[in-house]
């Protein structure tokens, strides 16, 4: 996701139906290395939680 420098509401569908299919199928999936103006979308839309990788963002704070 680093060269993803901007979302609009079809990628974000993308990613969010990835997510259930993980979810579905008893695997992870999150999103990592994403630019600031993607990760202030993830938030925006409440999807922040969902798709960031715990691991990462444990690791920010």
């Amino acid at each position: 996701m680093r060269a993803v420098s901007f979302m609009d509401c079809s990628g974000l569908s993308v990613l969010v139906g990835a997510y259930n299919r993980a979810c579905r199928d008893d695997r992870e999936f999150f999103i990592t290395n994403a630019q600031p103006a993607v990760r202030r979308i993830f938030g925006l839309t409440g999807c922040r939680d969902m798709l960031a990788d715990p691991v990462r963002e444990t690791l920010k704070a």
